[in-house]
């Protein structure tokens, strides 16, 4: 299907390694019908880090990107990267975002990755929202 750019939609997920960025994403798909089945990091399922390499270490290497139709929109979700190792990965895909959801795990609480990517939203003058997460091994509590 071709979209109108006016109904083309990109919102970034942000925040530390480990808060549940991708199992949001991984859920947002899954509910919106846009996969088959739920994948889950945890498991090495997971359709947004399917790079050996971040199948093996549990974490996303890489920014990755789904998306879903919402409301007669495109809905583009950008699944960043939390290490620090990656940052600028996880800074640069900002730039396409419209909007930005920090991602933040309950337990663990706000680290500096979250705190680097409010600060750049903030500068950047994004719409943002905080998204508590209350994970067991990186499963959301909405599942």
């Amino acid at each position: 299907m071709k979209w109108e750019s006016a109904k083309i939609r990109n919102i970034g997920l942000y925040g530390h390694s480990g808060a549940g960025k991708t199992s949001l994403a991984e859920s947002a798909l899954y509910i919106a019908k846009a996969t088959d089945r739920l994948g889950r990091v945890a498991d090495g399922t997971s359709f947004l880090d399917f790079e050996a390499e971040e199948i093996h270490k549990g974490i996303s290497l890489f920014t990755s990107f789904g998306h879903v139709e919402w409301n007669k929109h495109k809905v583009n979700i950008i699944d960043t990267p939390g290490d620090s190792n990656f940052a600028a990965d996880a800074r640069d895909s900002m730039m396409a975002a419209d909007a930005v959801i920090i991602v933040v795990d309950s337990v663990e609480g706000v680290k500096v990755q979250t705190e680097k990517a409010f600060l750049l939203a903030k500068s950047l003058r994004y719409p943002c929202l905080f998204l508590s997460t209350s994970s067991t091994k990186n499963m959301p509590t909405w599942i």
